[in-house]
């Protein structure tokens, strides 16, 4: 069954669109209507991720200011969710040295605030969540360190940086 007919019977929405955003090893993710992401897995290791990233999004729902999927559409029998698109773009170099100091500052706070509220929340009880995390964080900390923290003012490195470190001290290990 192709991902419009599984949208279709699953959930009763009414496909007029699809187009594929990207695919990786584990998962293909689709622009339904114009409004809606949805994303579908490949194999079955992959639908434990998919669980457990639907598990970990509905935890964080209302916990943390940044706007996250909220999920709407779930269907563990065929490995698939969907959410509203949350618009936006990617940082990428290019963008980041066309910022203004001041929207490098912004960016910087803003990424200590989340990082901040998300590591103050506790781990919920989801089985092999801890070491994806420990996983998905020094990847997301090498992107960043990458992209923007050697470009950041001074300033905003020392709040960065004591994140980075409380997190580091609390998850037990080292980048």
């Amino acid at each position: 069954m192709d991902i419009k007919d599984t949208i279709e019977k699953q959930f009763s929405l009414i496909v007029h669109s699809v187009i594929i955003l990207g695919e990786g090893l584990d998962s293909i993710a689709y622009l339904v209507n114009n409004e809606y992401i949805f994303k579908q897995s490949k194999h079955n290791a992959a639908r434990v991720n998919l669980k457990r990233e639907v598990q970990v999004l509905n935890y964080l729902k209302g916990k943390i200011t940044l706007r996250i999927p909220e999920i709407e559409y779930y269907s563990e029998k065929y490995s698939v969710c969907g959410y509203k698109e949350i618009k936006g773009y990617k940082l990428t170099p290019g963008i980041y040295k066309n910022l203004s100091d001041d929207e490098k500052d912004m960016l910087a706070q803003n990424i200590a605030l989340f990082l901040r509220e998300l590591h103050s929340i506790a781990l919920p009880d989801i089985e092999g969540l801890e070491s994806d995390i420990m996983d998905d964080y020094r990847g997301d900390y090498d992107a960043l360190r990458e992209t923007i923290y050697d470009k950041i003012p001074d300033k905003s490195k020392v709040t960065l940086l004591l994140v980075l470190l409380l997190e580091k001290k609390r998850l037990k290990f080292s980048l």
